[in-house]
């Protein structure tokens, strides 16, 4: 994000949609398949904060993101209310 930053000579608009598009996948690439399985009891619980905090602690830093382009950088930097 730094590089972006320093790089960019862009208005602040430009700006905004460059690290949106690196960043917060404004952009999505596909959809994902919906879900028809039948009902389980412990898979359809809620997830809770715990499970995610521990979770994006055992991330790879430096992993490519996946279909949805979120990497696991900015899930890193994400702050308590966004992850409930």
């Amino acid at each position: 994000m730094t590089n972006i930053l320093h790089q960019h000579s862009g208005n602040a608009r430009n700006l905004l949609a460059t690290l949106g598009a690196r960043y917060l996948s404004l952009f999505p690439k596909g959809t994902a398949p919906l879900y028809v399985a039948s009902p389980n009891a412990l898979l359809d619980e809620n997830i809770n904060l715990h499970e995610v905090t521990v979770t994006l602690v055992m991330l790879h830093r430096n992993r490519a993101p996946g279909v949805d382009q979120i990497t696991n950088n900015a899930l890193d930097n994400l702050d308590t209310l966004s992850l409930l």
